[in-house]
């Protein structure tokens, strides 16, 4: 018996196998990647993050310098503080460093939210772009080069210019 449903299941996938084989199959692939920062709508973005962590920079420099200033104050003095000043200047020392810290920790989530956001509403996009190209040219299959772990692909099936292109267009810049 266990012969039987063996044989039955061999044939089944070869049976599979030819039907698939029939058909045309039409693969291509899109280096989403490449899309997100080569088009207008990605460059504006890298400028826009460019810009708001340059202004943000500056205070975080501010905070810096007025670290080191309080440190080299601290180191100076120290010898003539009594104990109570020394506790008061290190734990006003360590609430700028916490604010400092606070503020780095700030900007960086502040970009991690605008790439996000940025991705989110491109994903959204780009698919209905690839799905647009795959049903117009019968493509079969669609795949990511970053996630399908390709290796190997002739430039003949790269769909990433013809979707960067109708990026550029529906997404707007």
């Amino acid at each position: 018996m266990k012969k039987v449903v063996w044989f039955i299941g061999i044939v089944a996938f070869f049976m599979n196998m030819a039907a698939f084989a029939a058909n045309d199959v039409k693969i291509g692939f899109v280096d989403v990647q490449k899309v997100l920062t080569s088009s207008q709508a990605g460059q504006k973005t890298k400028k826009e993050i460019e810009s708001l962590v340059s202004k943000k920079k500056e205070g975080l420099q501010k905070q810096e310098k007025t670290l080191q200033d309080m440190q080299a104050q601290f180191e100076k003095e120290q010898l003539t503080l009594s104990k109570s000043q020394k506790e008061q200047k290190q734990k006003d020392f360590q609430e700028k460093v916490r604010e400092y810290q606070k503020a780095g920790s700030d900007l960086q989530k502040e970009v991690q939210k605008i790439e996000a956001e940025f991705t989110k509403k491109s994903l959204k996009v780009i698919t209905e772009i690839v799905k647009d190209i795959s049903d117009k040219d019968k493509y079969t299959a669609v795949f990511e080069t970053a996630q399908s772990g390709m290796i190997y692909a002739d430039d003949s099936i790269d769909l990433t210019e013809r979707v960067l292109k109708q990026f550029n267009i529906r997404f707007g810049s």
